[in-house]
């Protein structure tokens, strides 16, 4: 009797599956040929965008070389009045450039920008130190971000590298400075204990000990600020010395002037240059604000990164001696980027 029923189910399912058969067949042959005709037409506009932008980007570095044909790669100041003019002619969607140096208040400015992306739905990108050092020539990412965050700033050529990687984008930025002894004494600080990778690789000019080893092997505060000025801080302060500062493309700013900005009205002045209006504009404040240094919690938060986040810390560490080897290192760097002389002080 079960078999019987058995047989009588199968032979409904087998007569209902013939009945239907004509009708299912072309209605999944129909599915099937527009889900194709999609995504040929997907891959279409996929393939063109990437046209557009492989043009776009040979664009602007023909246009590049064109500007140091003309001006010769030796004139650095007519290759900078070149490019700033070449800039301004842009048209495309805006984009936003927070250009930074290591231990000048970095994390304290990629904090704010964060949170403001996320708060007003935009794509915000870091770039990265592997990608500046181990992959220069590599494109962002992401190229249709909004704010784009440069931590390894490196003069003219950081606005080089962002109007090829981002063709057409109109740029508007802000550029933070500190003074470069306080670089020294926060960077060698921070690197004696800081989790980042490569200050866990070994390094073959320091007998296969790692940077931390390294810095942490040195007896004294005096012989760890003058490794820190013979290794990282070098290229940090030469990136600060070589920025264009008469860019119209860029506010900027000076890490100790934030630090005492405790109304947030340099930070408003900052946002009006980048282009912050209305409702906007009072987020980045209030945003500004809640992440000031001034704030204890903020300080307490980023404990692991921000040791004191006081300035001139210069004038209690430095000795006339480590002033001596500084300015022998960096001859006139102080007074370029107008920070006041330890004989003044």
């Amino acid at each position: 009797m079960r078999d019987a029923g058995a047989y009588l189910l199968h032979l409904l399912k087998e007569i209902i599956k013939a009945m239907l058969r004509p009708f299912v067949r072309p209605l999944l042959e129909r599915i099937r040929r527009v889900v194709q005709e999609e995504m040929v037409a997907l891959h279409g506009e996929i393939g063109a965008a990437r046209t557009e932008t492989a043009v776009a980007r040979t664009e602007a570095t023909v246009a590049w070389a064109e500007l140091a044909a003309i001006y010769g790669k030796t004139d650095t100041v007519l290759q900078k009045k070149a490019l700033n003019k070449h800039l301004s002619g842009l048209t495309g969607p805006p984009l936003i450039v927070i250009a930074t140096h290591h231990k000048g208040g970095t994390v304290w400015l990629w904090n704010i920008f964060r949170e403001i992306a996320k708060c007003l739905k935009i794509n915000i990108e870091m770039e990265t130190y592997q990608k500046i050092y181990h992959r220069p020539n590599c494109i962002a990412a992401n190229s249709f971000c909004d704010i784009f965050f440069q931590p390894f700033s490196v003069g003219i050529n950081t606005i080089e590298m962002i109007s090829v990687r981002f063709p057409g984008r109109c740029i508007k930025g802000l550029h933070l400075i500190r003074d470069p002894r306080d670089i020294v004494i926060s960077g060698a600080y921070y690197h004696m204990k800081s989790e980042e990778q490569w200050l866990h690789e070994p390094n073959p000019d320091f007998k296969n000990m790692t940077y931390q080893e390294k810095i942490n092997s040195l007896s004294s505060d005096f012989d760890r600020f003058v490794f820190e000025m013979d290794n990282f801080a070098t290229s940090t302060i030469r990136q600060m010395a070589n920025w264009d500062y008469h860019t119209n493309h860029f506010f900027e700013l000076r890490y100790e002037d934030l630090v005492k900005d405790v109304d947030c009205m340099i930070f408003r002045s900052a946002f009006l240059h980048l282009g912050f209006t209305d409702s906007n504009l009072e987020l980045a404040m209030q945003i500004c604000s809640e992440n000031s240094i001034a704030n204890k919690n903020y300080l307490l938060l980023n404990s692991n990164h921000i040791r004191s986040g006081q300035t001139e810390q210069w004038r209690k560490y430095f000795t006339a001696e480590l002033h001596e080897i500084f300015e022998k290192k960096f001859p006139g760097v102080i007074q370029k980027l107008s920070y006041p002389l330890w004989r003044e002080a």
